[in-house]
């Protein structure tokens, strides 16, 4: 995995076997583990210069992003309770046999921003992560856990019953709350399993997977609604909103363009981004944005 920081600095990651393999003195962790290790090295803009390089103790690293101000989320798979986790992340305790981790590492390698676990009794595999604008963490992956975290009104909170679901998880910014967990199933004896994802808007994830089953949920007026077939299945692609908390009460009044459109993302949580989007106004117009503890 790679990734440029905004200084131009190279930050890389992946696994090694290597025990000499070239840590840097002061980086998060310099002490090789049991098995396959976990690593991030920043290089200088020109690639003359190592400047730091960390262990960070899990299976294999699966997904890797750098925030505006540089620094390092990566998530991994992990089988142990060595794994670089904080004691004030929203899941702080290992919960399967193969378990989801999502940590932060600041700009200089040398500390541990934060770090949570992610995942049910069973397997839990992450296979990818992006950042959005307000720096949440969105994961994708494969699970096999009846008991995967999810939040209400989430797209799908109960396992499919296949021999695995795809799932989408949205922490906040500083690893303390999941703001969004579901499923993405088929039923069936289907694998689903989601691969990629990347943020369109706070809040607002595509995703990317594979189903191999004809019942999979896709739209009317999709690009393709019919299963081809075969035995790994068909690709899919679907946009997600990660967030639950809006509520549309209507009572709109039309005026010259129709009724207006107020968009709400985001959450009311210290350090979270929240975003008002007003659409269908007339421009230039006057309005009054009202924010209280009940409805009006």
């Amino acid at each position: 995995f790679l990734a440029i920081r905004p200084d131009g600095r190279i930050v890389v990651g992946h696994n090694t076997t290597s025990t000499d393999f070239p840590v840097t003195p002061g980086a998060f962790d310099t002490n090789f583990g049991v098995g396959f290790n976990s690593y991030i090295a920043a290089l200088s803009p020109d690639g003359s210069n190592h400047e730091w390089a960390t262990f960070v103790k899990g299976n294999s690293i699966q997904g890797f992003a750098v925030g505006p101000d540089g620094d390092v989320t990566v998530c991994l798979e992990t089988s142990g309770a060595i794994s670089p986790v904080s004691p004030f992340a929203f899941d702080a305790t290992p919960n399967g046999q193969i378990d989801t981790v999502v940590c932060r590492l600041d700009a200089d390698g040398g500390q541990l921003e934060w770090g949570t676990f992610l995942g049910g009794e069973d397997w839990d595999f992450p296979y990818g992560l992006a950042l959005d604008s307000s720096n949440a963490v969105m994961v994708c992956g494969r699970t096999e856990s009846f008991n995967f975290p999810t939040t209400a009104g989430a797209h799908d909170t109960a396992f499919s019953g296949g021999c695995s679901d795809a799932f989408v998880a949205y922490i906040s910014h500083d690893g303390t709350q999941l703001l969004y967990g579901s499923y993405l199933g088929a039923g069936s004896n289907a694998c689903v399993e989601a691969f990629e994802i990347q943020p369109v808007d706070v809040g607002v994830a595509l995703v990317g997977g594979r189903a191999p089953v004809p019942d999979f949920p896709v739209t009317p007026g999709a690009y393709d609604t019919s299963f081809a077939g075969g035995f790994l299945g068909d690709g899919f692609v679907l946009e997600m909103p990660l967030f639950t908390p809006w509520t549309n009460l209507g009572q709109g009044l039309a005026g010259t363009l129709g009724i207006p459109k107020l968009l709400g993302t985001g959450w009311l949580v210290p350090g979270d981004l929240t975003k008002l989007t007003l659409t269908r106004a007339k421009p230039n117009s006057t309005a009054a944005l009202i924010v209280g503890l009940s409805r009006l």
